[in-house]
């Protein structure tokens, strides 16, 4: 896996998210377990701090890539961030493709 440089963990007065592209969620094999509390906006998916960021820091490092704290680069905003209006995460409708990325990230990235 070729992990992106860095990640935006944009924070409001309420709520933090980690922005993460769809694809690499398919590649770690965890797009399936993101909860609604996420949210989605082209091919970013914007992952809640309390759980789903979680998730993925636990998969990226399962896949020897830890998250340095180099990686994140936070954004603060003081009103409540323009991602609270994105559409709620759903897994994409290719299924194929999630479950190629399930079995591969099962397998170690390898089939």
């Amino acid at each position: 896996m070729n992990p992106h440089p860095y990640y935006r963990y944009i924070q409001d007065p309420g709520h933090g998210w980690i922005e993460v592209p769809r694809a690499e969620l398919n590649t770690l094999g965890i797009a399936h377990r993101v909860s609604l509390y996420s949210y989605q906006f082209g091919e970013w998916v914007y992952l809640e701090e309390d759980c789903d960021a979680g998730a993925w820091i636990k998969a990226r490092a399962a896949q020897g890539s830890p998250v340095g704290q180099d990686e994140l680069l936070e954004e603060h905003t003081d009103t409540d961030s323009l991602i609270r209006e994105f559409e709620r995460y759903r897994p994409s409708p290719n299924l194929r493709a999630q479950t190629a990325a399930r079995i591969a990230a099962a397998l170690g990235g390898v089939i």
